[in-house]
């Protein structure tokens, strides 16, 4: 709804009409992403110990979905930092910064793939987010860039690099006309039209 939320260590908080409430306690979790969905749900990541998982939680702070292993037991996340929806099949993103990877599933939790960065460069991607046309944009903190990423997971190109000024990207969402604003740690704002570049 009209409701603002964020992640306050194990709590999620909801802020509504000056009022702030507990939303969802993750404890002995830490929150340290979370986005809202086209249908109005909330992902959440959550994290301790070298052990993490998403969760998808409806208006009222219900359990949904928990995304937490793979198909043989193992953990997929590690440390999910910030999580996004594929708008056009339902997708789960997560940038996860100890594996530093990107891991994405399906709408029902099955891996789909993991991105690491292009062969041979060293990545950590903190941020992510999509577009309407379902591509996945990566903050990464490594080369300091904006990866462009197709639905599938192959690269597309680099939107912003250090060579462009960028400096540590952290914090990337992309408006209604489909343009990229990227927050960065040196008090420096960017917004980016590249579609069709």
């Amino acid at each position: 709804g009209n409701a603002l939320l964020l992640s306050n260590g194990q709590t999620i908080k909801s802020i509504q009409d000056g009022e702030m409430t507990e939303f969802y306690n993750a404890a002995p979790f830490y929150c340290q992403g979370i986005s809202r969905t086209r249908k109005n749900e909330i992902l959440a990541c959550l994290a301790k110990r070298n052990e993490g998982k998403i969760l998808r939680l409806d208006a009222s702070g219900k359990i949904l979905q928990k995304i937490q292993f793979d198909a043989n037991g193992h953990h997929l996340y590690r440390s999910p930092t910030k999580v996004s929806e594929s708008p056009l099949n339902g997708d789960i993103c997560v940038a996860d910064s100890a594996e530093n990877s990107v891991i994405v599933v399906d709408k029902e939790g099955n891996l789909r793939f993991t991105y690491r960065g292009l062969k041979g460069d060293t990545f950590s991607p903190f941020y992510v987010t999509h577009d309407s046309f379902g591509n996945i944009l990566i903050g990464d903190n490594s080369h300091f860039r904006i990866h462009l990423v197709d639905q599938d997971g192959v690269f597309l190109q680099y939107i912003l690099t250090v060579e462009d000024g960028l400096y540590s990207p952290w914090g990337l969402d992309v408006d209604e006309n489909q343009s990229l604003w990227v927050g960065t740690l040196s008090s420096k704002i960017w917004m980016v039209e590249y579609i069709g570049q």
